[in-house]
């Protein structure tokens, strides 16, 4: 991604996390929604400026902090699956079911591949035998 556009997405992510602060604070019945946007949004700039300081770190340390930022954004997912399975008029548009199954998938790919980064630091698997 060029500079200007992680900067961006940087300052829309944290703009996010602002509102469901604000959120969270005028409506307390809206809270548990407005904690997962936060997670959501607020990984949403952490990869973002994690993408943006790529050049500044070492390859390993990148994929690392990479990971930490996907696993925060899968706990955003699962954050999300949880309200959605409590609250089925928390998302008024989209039915409950296919809310609950973004967010199961979301907290897989994004859970277990964000943690598989930060064990394997960007390097591939190696299944078998060495040779």
């Amino acid at each position: 991604m060029e500079r200007r556009t992680t900067g961006m997405v940087i300052i829309g992510g944290l703009i996010f996390v602002v509102l469901a602060g604000f959120l969270a604070v005028v409506q307390p019945d809206a809270r548990p929604l407005a904690l997962s946007a936060a997670l959501f949004f607020g990984a949403v700039a952490a990869i973002a400026a994690v993408e943006r300081g790529r050049h500044r770190i070492s390859p390993t340390t990148n994929a690392r902090l990479m990971g930490a930022a996907s696993v925060l954004f899968g706990v955003g997912f699962g954050a999300m699956g949880v309200v959605a399975w409590r609250d089925p008029y928390a998302f008024d548009r989209a039915p409950q079911a296919v809310i609950v199954a973004v967010a199961v998938l979301g907290l897989v790919f994004f859970g277990v591949g964000g943690v598989l980064l930060i064990v394997t630091g960007g390097r591939p698997l190696r299944w078998g035998r060495r040779r």
